[in-house]
């Protein structure tokens, strides 16, 4: 089962690599989204490769499967925060991003207190993305 709203009716996979810290970054979705598939850990590449292939929608964060989501042709929703979202955006027509809010940083403030965080990315504007990525495109 999937959340309410405009993403209602889809299923969820969880998708990441192996490992005891993977799994624990993971845990918290996990929790959140009770009905998701946990799949951590448990595909190879090639695996995981068919199984974006299929997907409806990808969303997650500039990592190496949401560019894998994209070369399979996922429709792909890619979340940046620090990351620079115009160097390392997923590529392809089916391909979205939506950034953190840059804030004004304090005089003096580290290099770390600069970059956006991923707690500052609107969940409006990402729920628009996804759910005009979801939407079947009118044909001419």
């Amino acid at each position: 089962t999937s959340p309410g709203g405009a993403l209602a009716g889809h299923g969820i996979v969880i998708l990441g690599g192996p490992g005891a810290a993977e799994a624990a970054m993971v845990a918290p979705v996990l929790a959140a989204l009770p009905g998701a598939v946990d799949m951590v850990g448990k595909l190879s590449l090639p695996e995981a490769a068919a199984l974006l292939s299929r997907a409806s929608l990808y969303i997650g964060n500039d990592s190496g499967l949401m560019h894998l989501a994209a070369a399979a042709g996922a429709p792909t929703l890619g979340l940046f925060g620090p990351t620079n979202a115009e160097e390392y955006a997923p590529s392809g027509p089916h391909a979205r991003v939506v950034e953190a809010d840059r804030h004004v940083s304090p005089p003096g403030a580290t290099e770390l207190e600069r970059l956006a965080r991923m707690d500052a990315l609107p969940m409006e504007r990402a729920l628009a993305a996804a759910t005009a990525l979801l939407s079947p495109v009118p044909v001419a």
